[in-house]
């Protein structure tokens, strides 16, 4: 059995599951923070990451009042067995955040288990005025969240939008005949609940289609079954998608997606990493351009 299999495998053997929220005291992280308490189950486990320095005069958070925020928030909701608070003070190592997340991933640092899933805000503080409001250029991803991304082997919830809260929620998963989207969807099933929908689209060349080509119908025939068979719920649908001539894959699905009657809470992809650490080119587009939170179901 591959390893890659086994990330799909291992989540849906589980009872419960482990997410990982990385913050630091900006709006973002807050949203990733809501995020991940909508994702949660009853018997699902909240970590949350807070890497501090005192020394940094630029640093915008205070730890003390965040420890204190968090832990009040968690504790009128869920027992202390199912949550943590890791607040490192990092004036003595100076490790990089990034290498603190990468430890944190792996299991390997401060007696943690390792995360499930690992919950990040769009960008901190460099994307952010001193009252804390969103600068308007905030358009790409921070370097933290974008090292993770292309870094570290979990699945990733990149937050961009402040989530809806106590409500059933809109999944659409972009799909192709690939193993990796196989395996994605397998891992995106342990973040639905019965009550959300679930809507699977599939983007076909015209030019091919017209031809009858075989691989749109394989897709939509594994899909469909897939999604009766095994859907956590009945609110489902696939959906084939034919874009036109030259124009791109990432303005067909965003045609798409801007004109869907459904508030869209979380885009799915499951990307393949290349060895150079970068996606490919739709999902680097995904990453940019979707204006919802995005699950990377990394394989």
């Amino acid at each position: 059995m591959s390893a890659e299999r086994n990330v799909a495998e291992a989540l849906n053997d589980k009872l419960s599951k482990r997410f990982l929220c990385s913050v630091d005291g900006s709006r973002f992280s807050d949203y990733a923070f809501d995020v991940t308490r909508s994702l949660l189950k009853k018997i699902d486990h909240i970590s949350v990451l807070h890497v501090y320095s005192v020394e940094d005069k630029h640093s915008q958070a205070d730890p003390d009042r965040m420890r204190e925020k968090y832990d009040t928030e968690l504790l009128g909701h869920y027992p202390s067995s199912k949550y943590s608070l890791i607040w490192h003070n990092n004036d003595k190592d100076k490790k990089p955040v990034k290498e603190i997340l990468v430890k944190v991933s792996e299991g390997k640092f401060g007696g943690m288990t390792a995360p499930d899933f690992l919950v990040l805000g769009y960008s901190g503080w460099r994307f952010h005025n001193v009252d804390g409001s969103r600068k308007d250029h905030a358009t790409t991803a921070g370097s933290t969240a974008d090292f993770a991304l292309r870094t570290i082997r979990n699945p990733v919830i990149l937050v961009k939008e402040e989530p809806r809260m106590n409500c059933p929620k809109n999944f659409v998963m972009s799909v192709n005949k690939s193993n990796a989207s196989k395996m994605g969807l397998d891992i995106l099933y342990t973040l639905i609940s019965p009550r959300d929908s679930l809507t699977i689209i599939n983007i076909n060349d015209s030019s091919i289609d017209a031809m009858g080509n075989s691989d749109s119908r394989e897709v939509r025939n594994y899909y469909e079954r897939e999604l009766e068979d095994n859907c956590p719920t009945t609110r489902f649908k696939f959906v084939s998608v034919v874009k036109s001539g030259v124009v791109a894959t990432i303005d067909t699905l965003k045609d798409y997606l801007d004109n869907m009657e459904e508030y869209l809470d979380y885009f799915c992809i499951a990307p393949r990493l290349r060895q150079d650490r970068m996606f490919s080119t739709l999902t680097d587009q995904v990453l940019l351009e979707v204006k919802a939170n995005i699950v990377l179901c990394k394989v």
